[in-house]
C-alpha cells in the first residue's frame, strides 16, 4: 500500500516537472 503510494506520488511528480517545462519552454 505504502510503495503504491511511493510510486503513484512519483509519477504525479514526474508529471508536474513534464508540464513545468513545457510552460517554461512556451515563455
Amino acid at each position: 500500500m505504502i510503495v503504491n503510494n511511493v510510486c503513484f506520488a512519483f509519477l504525479v511528480y514526474q508529471y508536474l516537472m513534464y508540464i513545468f517545462d513545457l510552460y517554461a519552454e512556451t515563455m
